[in-house]
């Protein structure tokens, strides 16, 4: 009961002051003009206060904003930056896998070969790639000891045997093939040999050589095949038998149980 009386006084008070106010603003008569004067200074000093308060708030808010596009510009930059960054380490790596090609470029056969294509008419024993049967013999310049390559650059094997309108090819895998070779990224040397007519190594390499997983492998200046025929790449690197050299897998580009068509080196 008395929380209510003591709600309409309050709203009866609201009233009053509403009526005088507007009395006040519309001065009928001009009845009103000595109290409007200390009205309109006090309702300006409130006015100019809230104004200031309101440029306040629009300085904090204004602040506000600038730290968060600041730390929005910041972040931009920061992934740009990353972007610069990924950037140049592919440069880089480009710049290594350049200069790796060019290395290689320079160990593969400068000259152009005087090839005789052939087509593989017959193979070793069943299981090994031992050795294949070409369809070209002495009859088209063919003599033993020759090179086979595929792809003109990839050597495969060596002339063996010739008759005049066929040859046989003693193929890498082949456990009495043996051929000077060296790395090119490392320059490490040794000896790639047949491991049981279906394999490659890389054997005789010094303990003081670097090998690496993935190094290519090409003929070398000491065989008696033209220097820089890729062989293969490395896949694997162990230790010899008597722990005094190193070996390493070869894995040729090609699948030699499967070549179908070969090319013999005749010459320059």
């Amino acid at each position: 009961m008395h929380s209510n009386l003591f709600s309409k006084k309050i709203i009866k008070f609201i009233f009053i002051i509403a009526i005088l106010g507007l009395l006040v603003f519309l001065n009928p008569r001009n009845f009103f003009d000595k109290v409007r004067e200390p009205v309109f200074k006090i309702s300006y000093f409130f006015e100019k206060t809230f104004q200031v308060s309101a440029d306040k708030v629009h300085s904090i808010v204004s602040t506000i904003f600038s730290i968060g596009s600041l730390k929005s510009d910041n972040e931009e930059l920061s992934m740009q930056n990353s972007e610069l960054t990924a950037q140049n380490v592919q440069l880089k790596i480009l710049s290594e896998e350049n200069e790796s090609l060019r290395r290689q470029l320079e160990l593969l056969p400068k000259s152009e070969f005087k090839l005789e294509n052939a087509e593989v008419i017959s193979r070793g024993v069943q299981g090994l790639n031992d050795w294949v049967v070409i369809n070209k013999g002495a009859n088209y310049g063919i003599k033993e000891g020759m090179t086979v390559v595929v792809l003109n650059k990839v050597m495969v094997g060596k002339v063996f045997e010739v008759l005049p309108n066929s040859s046989r090819v003693k193929l890498l895998t082949n456990t009495s093939s043996a051929v000077s070779a060296l790395t090119i990224e490392t320059n490490a040397k040794g000896i790639v040999k047949g491991e049981y007519g279906i394999g490659l190594i890389l054997d005789m390499v010094l303990e003081t050589s670097s090998l690496k997983v993935g190094d290519k492998v090409v003929t070398s200046s000491m065989s008696d095949a033209p220097e820089g025929f890729l062989i293969g790449k490395i896949n694997e690197i162990r230790s010899s038998s008597d722990y005094l050299f190193q070996q390493a897998v070869i894995t040729s580009p090609v699948d030699l149980s499967r070549i179908k068509f070969v090319s013999v080196v005749l010459g320059n």
